[in-house]
């Protein structure tokens, strides 16, 4: 900004307008003349230093957000080869509920399945209508089924008349079980601890460990019903 604002000058006026020590700005300036931010000439002997185009600065911008993404693919491989550590989220009220079972599905990929304890409530209460009929229908139409537990109450009877087109396959028991305002969901790695008593609330944990024993419990129940 000094060297911009000057036009043209030498390091001890640079220094005088950027208030900085002089010696700071023989550091500094290498750099900058290396990125091509900044130019230098000599006149009367002396080296002076001047912006060529400031769009330099955007070009070298452009420049590292190519080299970001050329490099992605292999950061993504890294943190597939190494263990993953344990993460917890935190998910509230409406706009929070979307924002977890949107990034549910942003997860999963044609051919994945999610487990699920359903408790009493009332699903299409808690549920903006819109978003209740757009979930289960997105999630069909990106091939990722899912297997679900549930009291048998007279809704969820009626979800499951429509389990085939929402690739889904439901047990349903006696209410008395499963006497929760509430959901446990289970997909890749993540398991989802979702209550609606009082609006929304998710508590999400990222484990392998903690998944293997919910889904170890999940499949030992599915196989007794």
């Amino acid at each position: 900004m000094a060297v911009l604002e000057l036009g043209q000058a030498h390091a001890g006026e640079i220094a005088q307008k950027a208030g900085i020590k002089r010696t700071t700005v023989y550091n500094l300036l290498p750099d900058l003349l290396k990125k091509g931010f900044i130019m230098k000439s000599h006149v009367k002997g002396k080296t002076v230093f001047f912006v060529e185009n400031i769009k330099n600065l955007q070009n070298s911008l452009d420049q590292k957000r190519v080299k970001l993404e050329n490099l992605m693919p292999e950061l993504q491989a890294l943190q597939n080869i190494f263990p993953h550590k344990t993460s917890v989220k935190y998910y509230e009220g409406e706009g929070g509920m979307r924002e977890f079972y949107l990034g549910l599905l942003s997860k999963t990929k044609p051919g994945d399945e999610m487990y699920e304890y359903f408790g009493t409530v009332d699903f299409e209460k808690v549920f903006p209508q819109e978003f209740a009929e757009y979930y289960p229908k997105e999630r069909a139409k990106r091939k990722v089924s899912m297997k679900l537990i549930g009291p048998d109450i007279p809704y969820l009877r009626t979800w499951r008349e429509k389990d085939k087109e929402a690739l889904r396959e439901m047990k349903l028991v006696p209410v008395e079980s499963l006497s929760f305002s509430g959901n446990v969901q289970m997909y890749k790695n993540h398991v989802a601890f979702i209550s609606y008593k009082e609006n929304f609330m998710s508590v999400v944990i990222e484990s392998k460990e903690i998944y293997q024993m919910q889904k170890c419990t999940f499949d030992m129940l599915w196989s007794l019903l």
